[in-house]
């Protein structure tokens, strides 16, 4: 090998581990500091969401216990192993925590066939946000997002990106 060739193989390597750490490093970027802690359940109480059926629904009745809301979609990739994770947990600690999924912007007929292809409906709470204002309330940019509230209706956590059932067991276990 000449300077230039061995000069080559480094910048390659170098580019690599810096877009390795990168990645490692934005994966990393979950928690309350994300939203600021403005989040609150009082804060998105409000919000104009649907049942499955098309009925009027929200956030507020959900209060006094641990509380997770989770934003995904039938074109998000992640969410095919995320959500039956959540149905895991919720069968797992029963009424010791609520667990809600907002479905953004899809019709409840595509929502309704993509839980139903899963196997899921009757698990966990299922909600429709027509507009998409919950994820713009809470500042979404990454899909899905979570957001884990203490039994107060403070923000316990913010998660951006996909988890497991680990991950989202020890989430929970940390609310108050």
């Amino acid at each position: 090998m000449n300077k230039g060739s061995i000069a080559g193989v480094v910048v390659i390597l170098i580019i690599v581990v810096a877009a390795v750490w990168y990645a490692t490093k934005s994966s990393d970027r979950t928690g309350v500091e994300d939203t600021g802690g403005a989040v609150t359940l009082a804060s998105i109480s409000g919000l104009a969401l649907t049942d499955l059926a098309g009925q009027s629904a929200g956030l507020a009745e959900y209060g006094g216990k641990p509380l997770v809301v989770n934003a995904w979609a039938a074109w998000c990739p992640f969410c095919i192993d995320e959500l039956p994770a959540f149905v895991e947990l919720q069968k797992e600690l029963g009424d010791a925590v609520t667990i809600v999924a907002i479905d953004r912007a899809e019709s409840a007929g595509v929502a309704a066939e993509y839980i139903d292809q899963l196997g899921i409906r009757d698990e966990l709470v299922w909600q429709l946000d027509p507009s998409d204002s919950f994820y713009a309330q809470i500042g979404g940019f990454s899909m899905p997002e979570t957001l884990f509230f203490n039994s107060d209706g403070s923000l316990g956590f913010h998660k951006r990106g996909p988890m497991d059932v680990a991950e989202i067991r020890q989430r929970i276990e940390a609310l108050n």
